[in-house]
């Protein structure tokens, strides 16, 4: 049961669901699952599929930020539990990043950052 969940937060990542997304983190909290696990075995395994399709030629950029939209606003769901019961994500490393105020490229890089926080690196954007 709860690697289906997985499957179905990682889909609907993919397919760009920001409400299932939502509605499914919601469920998993309900189901008493932690919500790091739901973090990096649905919702961060997803955005690591699209980001794989996208060096593949699959996917762009549009695709990107909206898969990276549906899984922060699932995350939105998951911090507030994550916090209540002290946890933390695994770190793999620490990343700064910023872009000059108004640049164009500021897109990039947010897109950069997502996919940096999907594969376990804490981000600090300036």
């Amino acid at each position: 049961m709860t690697q289906d969940l997985f499957k179905k937060l990682a889909q609907a990542v993919i397919e760009l669901n920001n409400a299932q997304a939502v509605t499914l983190a919601e469920q998993a909290l309900q189901m008493g699952l932690e919500p790091i696990d739901v973090l990096e075995q649905g919702l961060a395994e997803g955005l690591r599929q699209i980001g794989q399709e996208f060096e593949a030629g699959e996917r762009f950029i549009p695709e990107l930020i909206l898969a990276a939209e549906a899984m922060e606003a699932a995350v939105q769901v998951l911090e507030p539990e994550i916090a209540r019961r002290g946890q933390a994500r695994r770190v793999s490393g620490r990343v700064v990043i910023g872009t000059m105020q108004g640049d164009i490229h500021s897109i990039g890089k947010n897109i950069v950052a997502m996919m940096l926080r999907a594969s376990g690196f804490e981000v600090f954007d300036l």
